[in-house]
């Protein structure tokens, strides 16, 4: 992963992290819907700050549900 993406990697996790103000750090493994971290009103937001801060333009598909599933698998697709 490059510098540039790594650095959107932190941003869209320190957003989520100020976003759902839990205390501790989300884990990189966990589900984020099914656990209510994000819910439908903030899946497109979530959407907007992951593009943001990677400069991908996200494609919505069938498998975009896996890609964002957990923190882990954003990184790895994005």
């Amino acid at each position: 992963m490059s510098n540039k993406m790594e650095k959107g990697f932190l941003e869209l996790c320190e957003w989520l992290q100020k976003r759902t103000k839990l205390n501790s750090p989300i884990e990189h493994d966990i589900d984020l819907i099914k656990n209510k971290i994000v819910d439908s009103l903030v899946f497109v937001e979530f959407l907007m700050v992951l593009e943001q801060s990677t400069g991908l333009i996200i494609e919505v598909d069938e498998t975009l549900h896996d890609k964002v599933k957990t923190l882990a698998s954003v990184k790895k697709h994005f």
